[in-house]
């Protein structure tokens, strides 16, 4: 298998340089290949595909948009095509031979921060791999390598210490994150590989139903912190909860946007809610994109939805499973503990002021979920479940009418488009709207069956 993944990924990354080379005139990225027809003839173009989806492809060449009618496009190989390649060729046991002949491969094949991140894999298993040492700038002193931070060349010891302290912390970038951690190499290299993951998966999973636009630059960014005290709470939250920022909750007191804020409660084992957090932020950069940038706190455009934000999160992130660093893809079950709440009634806040907890579940806005009160653990729970309640292939709408109108999938799929893509959905009509003029509220029996049908 690892033979044939290997010819794939070979024939990929040649067919992605047949056009010019990447970054063929010093300042353009190139990286992508797309062969489409134009008036009869067979065009080929390299640049960087922006958008994917939808009834155009969009390129961005030399700093200039194309457009190609999706009819008219004969084949298209991009990044993140690569990346998932190569994703599926990394194996755990992996010997530092095998590592070290993944990073070439990532090299060659147009992922530069991929194979500088592979590069550091190759050191935890071999400490004096020479090519992996000079490929990462560091220098033999006598039988030992030096690592280099910042101007600075030092012993492996001294290097793992001067990275303990945050304000010297660790930083490294694959080819759409960049991670800044306190907890050390090991730590993230885990965390891109394992965004990494995420990101090529939520392409596959929702790029016909979402349109989302490929993210080039800046990087999304991760804070994780070693020890959970640490870590910059949320603006107006009282819980100490890792948490993602789009960059309008903080206004100008972070020096930040767009970054996911956590910390390792464990010696081993993934960040805090680290694949839900990256899921909240392929939202935010991949839908809504530029609209977030430098928005003032308050701004309109983000946190209309946290319910559903939040719950898809969870849905999403909770399918991947396996080690840190090389997550796979698995079937979605819900956590017991949140089918059990969610069946619980509250007896106070903000969801026992009506008869049907759904018509002000729908309506939280993301502070509630990180107070320090009996209720918020219920609201975590309660919106997971409801999410998942829709997203179950089962779940069918059927409109005022009493007549199907599509299924629970749709609707989230329809909702998050108006909210994210257009955006303006911040009245509750536009969340009966997505679900194909169905009151909220009036999923609530089927929501109670459907977790009466998971309980543990």
């Amino acid at each position: 298998m690892d033979t044939i993944l290997r010819s794939l990924f070979a024939l990929a990354c040649a067919l992605a340089f047949l056009g010019e080379s990447q970054y063929a005139d010093g300042k353009h990225d190139d990286r992508d290949f797309v062969e489409y027809r134009e008036r009869g003839k067979v065009k080929a173009v390299n640049g960087r595909v922006v958008d994917p989806f939808g009834p155009e492809l969009g390129i961005l060449v030399k700093g200039d948009m194309l457009r190609i009618p999706r009819a008219d496009v004969i084949s298209a190989i991009t990044v993140t095509d690569r990346l998932r390649a190569f994703l599926r060729l990394r194996n755990p046991g992996a010997s530092a031979a095998q590592q070290w002949q993944l990073a070439l491969d990532a090299e060659r094949s147009g992922l530069p921060g991929i194979a500088r991140v592979q590069a550091y894999s190759v050191l935890l298993i071999e400490p004096d791999h020479e090519g992996a040492n000079e490929w990462l700038d560091h220098k033999r002193a006598g039988s030992r390598w030096k690592w280099k931070l910042g101007n600075k060349y030092l012993d492996r010891d001294d290097f793992d210490e001067r990275i303990a302290d945050f304000g010297k912390a660790f930083e490294l970038s694959s080819e759409h994150f960049s991670v800044r951690t306190d907890a050390g190499v090991r730590r993230a290299i885990e965390l891109l590989f394992d965004l990494e993951a995420l990101y090529v998966r939520w392409f596959e999973e929702f790029g016909n139903e979402l349109l989302p636009r490929e993210v080039l630059e800046p990087h999304m960014l991760i804070i994780a912190r070693a020890e959970k005290d640490d870590m910059e709470g949320l603006v107006g939250g009282e819980a100490k909860l890792a948490w993602y920022d789009p960059g309008a909750l903080g206004g100008n007191r972070f020096l930040y946007n767009n970054v996911i804020h956590t910390f390792f409660e464990s010696e081993s084992g993934r960040a805090s809610r680290l694949m839900e957090l990256g899921t909240q932020q392929l939202i935010y950069t991949t839908l809504l994109g530029e609209k977030t940038k430098g928005s003032p706190s308050g701004d309109s455009n983000v946190r209309h939805c946290a319910t559903f934000e939040i719950g898809l999160g969870h849905w999403f992130g909770a399918h991947f499973e396996g080690a840190p660093g090389y997550a796979v893809w698995k079937d979605f079950e819900p956590v017991g503990a949140d089918v059990l709440n969610s069946l619980s009634r509250m007896r106070s806040g903000k969801l026992s002021r009506t008869r049907s907890e759904l018509t002000n579940l729908a309506l939280l806005a993301y502070p509630d979920f990180h107070q320090k009160s009996n209720e918020a653990p219920l609201y975590w729970s309660k919106a997971r479940t409801f999410v998942a309640f829709l997203m179950d292939p089962s779940t069918r709408l059927k409109g005022r009418k009493g007549r199907e109108q599509g299924t629970g999938r749709e609707a989230v799929m329809r909702y998050m488009r108006e909210v994210f893509g257009t955006p303006k959905a911040s009245s509750s009509s536009a969340l009966d709207d997505a679900l194909f003029d169905t009151k909220v509220e009036s999923l609530e029996g089927a929501w109670r069956t459907w977790l009466n049908s998971k309980r543990p």
